[in-house]
């Protein structure tokens, strides 16, 4: 027992704290694995990490996952299924910002079945995390409308800026649009003509906490070091 005590001691001088990078993008599926790569024309599927309110008069109040829109599909301005070759410019393509990201909308597979919407991401900060994280990165939408982190606006876009992604003003660390506990980042659509709507946001959150081992995780490895230390007093004690 005293070696295992020991053992424990030494492990949790042993463990520093660091900095994580948390992936805030749209378009990732459970596994972290970016759904839409740049070019598929067959891919599909929920973000598992950012939902949708829609608040039009057709379906005010509808919630769900964000649908990854390909550029095949029936909500996708882009020139596989022929939306942006007579009038509209493209959609900037899935996969192509740092890191990637991939379009999203509520009802990927109708071009009428999107308008106006709220698009949102959380997170958490610890108190010691406020003062050190920072958010970064870039974005884009169709229509227009604005990128608002825990109801402080950071990015406004105009109409038909689509085509590009688009950077938006770092959050620096000691930002008082950071909080204590869960923060939402959220994409909101202002502006619709309920015609081939969805958000497209590559975001990276950098400084904060990265969560530790588990307990068991910390149980086993004290218990391999107390081992340790037993049988090297026993070789020392002979």
């Amino acid at each position: 027992m005293k070696s295992f005590i020991i053992a424990a001691a030494i492990l949790s001088l042993a463990i520093p704290a660091f900095a994580g990078t948390l992936n805030l993008s749209t378009g990732y599926n459970s596994g972290g694995t970016l759904i839409c790569p740049t070019g598929s024309t067959t891919c599909s599927g929920n973000d598992a990490n950012w939902t949708v309110v829609e608040n039009n008069a057709f379906n005010s109040g509808a919630t769900g996952p964000g649908e990854v829109v390909n550029p095949a599909d029936a909500d996708f301005t882009g020139p596989t299924n022929g939306t942006c070759i007579l009038f509209l410019d493209c959609w900037v393509a899935n996969g192509v910002a740092t890191p990637p990201s991939d379009w999203i909308a509520y009802n990927a597979t109708n071009a009428n079945g999107n308008g106006l919407g709220t698009y949102s991401i959380t997170f958490t900060l610890t108190s010691a995390d406020v003062s050190t994280a920072s958010l970064s990165g870039s974005w884009t939408l169709d229509d227009l409308g604005e990128l608002v982190l825990n109801g402080n606006v950071i990015s406004i876009l105009a109409d038909g800026n689509w085509s590009s992604m688009m950077g938006f003003s770092t959050v620096s660390a000691g930002s008082p649009d950071f909080v204590i506990g869960t923060n939402t980042l959220q994409a909101i659509i202002t502006a619709s003509d309920v015609y081939l709507e969805g958000v497209n946001v590559s975001a990276t959150l950098t400084g904060y906490t990265a969560a530790t081992p588990e307990p068991s995780t910390l149980l086993l490895v004290a218990l391999g070091l107390a081992l340790v230390l037993c049988r090297l007093r026993r070789k020392f004690a002979h």
